[in-house]
């Protein structure tokens, strides 16, 4: 079987902007005896018809002399063209490269193989999919990265590693994997069939014509540690005893650098003689400390959907011709129970339609409690659903409480809810229904795909084939008007509430005429189904998620509701539709004679928003004892506010003064990308810039991390949602420099509701929490609370009118020393 890998380099991301400044590929042959053969190489620079920015010149290593005298596009194109000819394409993230062809004029219709989606099929243990981390995870080095020819050859030698590692898994698995590729019409399938049939055997790498070494093994680099959390927690734990005996409702004032594990470890070890309590935590802190619980007497009760049912899965395996889609899912959970840990399924990386396809594997309230096991099969949710009612004292999570509350009304002695700000994202996020181009076209293919004659009723009489196939081109044309309309009202990137005037607007009229449409044909759908459920019993594993697209078409666009807020998003022409009530109840909480919620409160408009958000009259603040960490915070006198044009000068010119100086680590934080992007490239090339590193793709996290952690006093620059977003360790770190203050960007919600109020009711407590957040990280960098540590603020407004309260965390919870220090007198900052 042969095959060509390939890859292209350009001047950025856009396919329509952008331009190629290299093309790469190789062809290369995996024998019927499993070996492995490069045959031959393209490679050539294009002239690109725009500027290679600077920092993707110092990505790629092709400057804007090395193209100087390359031929354009037009004239490479017919033999890049000729050279990959009818073989199936492979790639890492090939559908990226393929669609910048496309766009530059060279649309490839044969098949393809993205290799980072085999990855995530087959290596479930890997932490990332980009090139650069897989093939260390596979112990190869990856040379010239970011080099078209390169990065082809680099695609191919990882397909075929990910080839070998399926050799070496168990005969069993490989035999049940096999019959799912054999149902299929994946475009890798008769690879994995044929290293089945070779049995487990390690196949060595055979060089072709290509004749330099194709991979040296190095030390595999163990990203985890960077991303394990555990120097990130406090050190020094609370103590909650003055609490225990309260009865009523308290916001337990925590400040933000001590809401670690230590602390939630001291309560679970606290009054023993403490029986019927609740803790809810957010997930980190649940996942670490469920052990513990559990030596204390707690039972500890995980998110529904975390628990696999074997029931459901078997009925799945056993289909006669599942979708290429969920033929994909099923053999990345089959490796994933061999490799993985069992019980922890959202552990598992799932991108799209994959989480649809998740729920029909996972617990179902309804479901698990009434279902028959055969001998063998085991469900997790089935034995917790048991224990639940006669438990003592519960360890749970505040998304899978959200579930367990509407089982039964259980009162509570006690009940302690951990960090009030995961909290209300969790029930906003669980309040809040979506659905999706390609969720629907998922859902609706699990019965039947018209393009690949699969499904559960591939088999169905022609009849009921045709509906299927007017739904996906009523789906399409559904979605595509509502796009289009959008579009035309330049209604892109963008929130838009679905109120009675946009209703009657005529962006949206031919909209919900398709829709409204497209909802009647689904309930018919619906009904066809039943009646062949007693024919067919496996279309009752589908026929719940068909009700839901059935119930939020009518909701959104037929009958909908008074009391629910219907929106959409619009982001890069792809639209989701939610929906949700308007009013939060707070019967999520349950009921306990001593309810207590933690958070830092230092401020009364915080204590205000979330009593408003819980519904929580009257709840007295409590403040712990607690120590205090030394701070020096530093103020701006005099510099350009954020709206004066020389701002960005003003930066660039601080930063180039004082980085040159700077010992120890500095972290910078931009409140935008952009800003952060062209703040680097105006840096003057120097020694010194050696020592920065920026953030511009989230995931090449990991390899800055690497960089910030060896390099001699390094500099970070990353956006601040970057920084709150992702979780890894952060090693001790001096500094911090905030660059714009960093408020909170309210939803929809919020604007809707607080209009002229949305930014005291809203965007002030949240930039509170914000920054209390943001400092609570960087205090606990490293040694965590050892000696002072510098913030240093550039946004004149920190010290203007209102804004004063956002330093309110910084007085409330640090041994915060406060000094003011302007253009002329930077030297305070070294004192």
């Amino acid at each position: 079987m042969k095959f060509c890998a390939l890859d292209l380099e350009g001047t950025g991301l856009d396919p329509k902007k952008d331009s190629i400044t290299e093309a790469g590929a190789v062809l290369f042959e995996i024998t019927k005896t499993g070996q492995f053969r490069f045959l031959e190489e393209f490679t050539q620079l294009v002239k690109p018809k725009i500027p290679i920015p600077q920092f993707i010149q110092d990505l790629t290593n092709i400057s804007e002399a090395d193209v100087k005298n390359a031929p354009e596009w037009e004239e490479v194109m017919p033999r890049f063209k000729k050279f990959v000819g009818d073989y199936v394409i492979v790639g890492q993230n090939i559908s990226f490269d393929l669609a910048f062809l496309a766009s530059h004029g060279l649309d490839f219709k044969q098949d393809s193989i993205d290799t980072k989606e085999v990855a995530q099929v087959f290596c479930p243990k890997a932490e990332f999919y980009n090139l650069e981390y897989l093939m260390r995870f596979f112990n190869i080095l990856l040379e010239n990265h970011h080099r078209a020819l390169d990065d082809s050859k680099s695609a191919a030698i990882l397909l075929y590693e990910i080839m070998k590692s399926f050799q070496n898994l168990p005969a069993s698995l490989r035999k049940d994997a096999t019959k799912l590729l054999k149902s299929s019409d994946l475009v890798y399938r008769d690879l994995f069939i044929l290293m089945n049939s070779l049995g487990t055997r390690d196949k060595k790498l055979v060089v072709g014509k290509v004749t330099e070494p194709i991979s040296k093994p190095i030390e595999n680099l163990k990203q985890g540690a960077l991303f394990d959390e555990e120097n990130l927690v406090s050190k020094e734990a609370l103590d909650f005893s003055e609490i225990y005996d309260k009865k009523g409702t308290f916001f337990v004032d925590v400040p933000f650098d001590l809401q670690g594990l230590e602390s939630v470890e001291n309560f679970l070890r606290g009054k023993k003689s403490l029986k019927n309590i609740l803790l809810s935590l957010p997930n980190f802190e649940f996942e670490q400390v469920k052990k513990d619980a559990k030596k204390n007497g707690y039972a500890v009760f995980d998110r529904i959907e975390n628990y696999f049912c074997e029931y459901q899965f078997n009925k799945l395996l056993n289909l006669k011709k599942p979708s290429n889609s969920l033929t994909q899912f099923l053999l990345k959970i089959l490796v994933w129970k061999d490799t993985a840990d069992k019980k922890n399924i959202l552990s598992l990386p799932l991108s799209g339609e994959e989480f649809v396809f998740r729920k029909l594997i996972t617990g179902h309230i309804e479901i698990c409690e009434s279902h028959k096991l055969k001998k063998g099969e085991t469900c997790e949710l089935a034995k917790i659903l048991k224990s639940y009612k006669s438990s003592e004292k519960v360890l749970t999570s505040h998304e899978a409480w959200q579930e367990y509350v509407k089982i039964e009304s259980h009162k509570f002695n006690f009940a302690l809810f951990w960090d009030v700000y995961n909290l209300e994202k969790e029930i906003n996020i669980k309040a809040t229904n979506v659905l999706s181009l390609k969720q629907v076209r998922s859902i609706v293919g699990l019965f039947y795909d018209p393009q690949n004659s699969t499904g559960v009723l591939s088999g169905a009489e022609k009849r009921i084939k045709g509906m299927f196939s007017e739904i996906f081109n009523d789906i399409d044309l559904s979605f595509g008007i509502l796009e289009m309309s959008l579009q035309a009202a330049q209604i892109v990137s963008n929130q838009r509430v679905i109120d009675q005037d946009f209703r009657e607007s005529e962006v949206f009229l031919k909209p919900q005429q398709a829709f409204t449409k497209l909802a009647k044909k689904i309930d018919l759908l619906v009904e066809a189904v039943k009646h062949l459920e007693n024919e067919n019993p496996d279309l009752k594993l589908f026929t719940t998620e068909l009700l839901y697209v059935s119930h939020f078409l009518t909701e959104v666009f037929v009958s909908p509701s008074a009391n629910v807020l219907h929106w959409l998003d619009a982001y890069r022409g792809q639209v989701k539709l939610k929906y949700r009530n308007k009013k939060f109840s707070s019967s999520y909480l349950g009921q306990a004679d001593t309810l207590a919620i933690t958070g830092s409160f230092s401020s009364k408009t915080v204590q205000d928003y979330y009593s408003d958000f819980l519904e929580v009259i009257n709840a007295e603040v409590i403040k712990l004892k607690t120590k205090k960490t030394i701070l020096q915070v530093f103020l701006p006198e005099g510099f350009p506010s954020p709206k004066n044009p020389n701002v960005q000068k003003a930066t660039l010119d601080f930063l180039q003064k004082l980085i040159p100086k700077f010992k120890g680590r500095t972290l910078v934080l931009f409140s935008a990308q952009k800003n952060l992007e062209h703040t680097f490239e105006t840096l003057p090339k120097k020694d010194w810039k050696k020592r920065v590193v920026a953030q511009r793709i989230s995931g090449h996290q990991w390899k800055n991390l690497e960089f910030y952690s060896k390099q001699k006093d390094p500099v970070w620059f990353l956006t601040v949602h970057n920084f709150l977003r992702n979780q890894f360790v952060l090693p001790r770190t001096d500094r911090l420099i905030v660059l714009r203050i960093p408020y909170d960007v309210p939803g929809i919600f919020e604007v809707l509701y607080d209009k002229d109020t949305v930014f005291s009711d809203f965007i002030m407590p949240k930039t509170v929490v914000r920054i209390g957040q943001i400092v609570s990280r960087f205090i606990n960098s490293g040694e965590t609370r050892v000696g002072e540590k510098q913030i240093i603020f550039l946004d004149q407004r920190i010290t203007q009118d209102y804004n004063s309260s956002l330093l309110s965390p910084l007085s409330t919870y640090f041994n915060s020393d406060f000094f003011n220090f302007s253009e002329k007198d930077l030297d305070k900052l070294f004192k």
